[in-house]
């Protein structure tokens, strides 16, 4: 899998469609739920 970065600086894949990730991250409940996700990962 290819990543790049991008302006703030947070590594998208290319197979990410970005208008369905805006759409993720702007639901409260996903973007608490990824933001937990990454804490796990780190």
């Amino acid at each position: 899998m290819h990543v790049q970065q991008e302006n703030n600086n947070a590594p998208v894949a290319d197979e990410v469609n970005p208008e369905l990730l805006a759409k993720v991250l702007a639901n409260p409940e996903m973007r608490a739920l990824l933001n937990s996700l990454a804490k796990t990962m780190k």
